[in-house]
C-alpha cells in the first residue's frame, strides 16, 4: 500500500468568511442576560430560535425602543437586544447595520461593565466574521488580538483558559501567512499546557504539530530536537490517547517531513501509524492523494526527493497551483 502525499504551495491566501467557523466559535445567544430578561428581550430570543430572524429582528428593535424611553440610551439592559439585534442582522445580510449594532452594544458595555468586560466577546467574534466578509482583514486581526487582549486581563497571562482562544488565534495567522505569530501562540500553549499538567500531556499533540507546521511554512525548516522528542515521548507514554488519535499524530508527522522531502524520516512514522489502523482506515489514510503544505522553496537536493523527476518545478521554486504527488511506500 502507499501513502501518496500531495505536495502545494502555499500563498497566504485570505479565505472567505466561512472559513474561519472554526476559529470564531458559535454564537452564544445567551451573552450577556440577566435572569430577569426584559420581556420584550424574551420575545424577540423566541422568534430568534425559532429562525424567524425578520420576526426576531423587528423585536429586538422594539425591545431597544422601549428600554431607551425606560431606562435611557446607555443602559446596561440595552446590551443584550443590541447584541441581538446584530446577529438577525447579520442572518439578514445586513452587515453594515449589524456592525453598527454590535459596535454600539459594545460601548455600552464598556461604559457600563470596563472595557475588560468578557461579555463583550460574542460581539467581537460578530464583528471578525464581518470584516472577514468584507476583505478587512487588518480590522479582523486587531479583533483577534483583542479577543487575548480581553482574556488575559480577567484569567492571566497563563491559565488554562486562554489555551482555546490562542489556539484560535494561531490558527488565524496560520490562514493568513503570519507563521511567526502562529509560532509564538503555539509556543504559549505549550508553556501554559506543561505549566498547568505536564510535558507529557496529551493536549501538547496539537499545539507541538502546529509548531512544526508553521516553522515549516515560514521557513522551510523543520523543529527542534527537543520537540520532536516531545512529542515522542506523549505518543509513547499517554494512556488515555485513542489508536486512531495517534495514528493521526504519527500520519501528520509523517507527512511534515515528506514536505520538507525527507522520505527516509517519514517512513518510520507511516509504518508505526498503519499498525494502528484497521483495513479500512489504511485504505482511507493511504491510498488517496493527501494535501501537504509546503515551504515556497526547497533545495535542489530535497525538491528531487519530495517530487522525483516531476517537470512542474524549475530552480528550486515549486510551480503554484500544480498537484504534485510523490508515492510514500511503508517499505524503502
Amino acid at each position: 500500500m502507499l501513502r501518496l502525499a500531495t505536495l502545494v504551495l502555499v500563498t497566504a491566501v485570505l479565505a472567505g468568511p466561512h472559513a474561519f467557523g472554526n476559529v470564531l466559535g458559535a454564537t452564544n445567544v445567551d451573552a450577556g442576560l440577566s435572569p430577569d430578561e426584559h420581556p420584550a428581550v424574551a420575545l424577540a430570543r423566541r422568534h430568534e430560535n425559532n429562525f424567524e430572524f425578520a420576526d426576531a429582528r423587528d423585536a429586538y428593535e422594539s425591545a431597544i425602543e422601549t428600554i431607551e424611553a425606560s431606562d435611557g440610551a446607555f443602559a446596561a439592559e440595552l446590551i443584550a437586544p443590541l447584541y441581538g439585534l446584530g446577529r438577525m442582522q447579520r442572518r439578514l445580510d445586513l452587515n453594515d447595520a449589524a456592525r453598527a449594532s454590535f459596535r454600539r452594544g459594545q460601548h455600552i458595555e464598556h461604559r457600563v461593565r470596563g472595557v475588560h468586560a468578557m461579555g463583550q466577546l460574542e460581539a467581537v467574534r460578530e464583528l471578525i466574521e464581518i470584516e472577514i466578509g468584507e476583505g478587512e482583514h487588518l480590522d479582523a486581526d486587531r479583533q483577534q488580538r483583542f479577543r487575548i487582549y480581553v482574556a488575559e486581563h480577567n484569567y492571566g497571562a497563563d491559565h488554562p483558559a486562554l489555551v482555546p482562544l490562542l489556539s484560535d488565534l494561531a490558527q488565524w495567522y496560520d490562514e493568513t501567512g503570519q507563521y511567526a505569530r502562529s509560532h509564538k501562540a503555539q509556543r504559549r500553549i505549550v508553556d501554559i499546557v506543561s505549566a498547568n499538567g505536564s510535558a507529557v500531556d496529551a493536549d501538547l499533540i496539537d499545539p507541538l504539530l502546529a509548531i512544526m507546521k508553521s516553522r515549516r511554512l515560514q521557513s522551510g525548516t523543520c523543529c527542534s530536537k527537543k520537540e520532536t522528542q516531545q512529542l515522542a515521548e506523549i505518543l509513547a507514554t499517554s494512556r488515555d490517547l485513542a489508536p486512531e488519535r495517534k495514528a493521526e499524530a504519527l500520519l501528520e508527522l509523517g507527512d511534515n517531513f515528506t514536505a520538507l522531502g525527507r522520505p527516509s524520516r517519514a517512513l518510520g512514522y507511516y509504518r508505526e501509524a498503519w499498525a494502528l489502523l484497521t483495513e479500512s482506515e489504511r485504505s482511507a489514510e493511504f491510498a488517496e492523494p493527501r494535501p501537504v503544505a509546503m515551504f515556497r522553496r526547497l533545495s535542489s537536493a530535497r525538491l528531487g526527493l519530495a517530487f522525483g523527476t516531476d517537470p512542474n518545478r524549475r530552480n528550486g521554486r515549486v510551480i503554484g497551483g500544480e498537484r504534485l504527488m510523490t508515492p510514500r511506500a511503508l517499505e524503502e
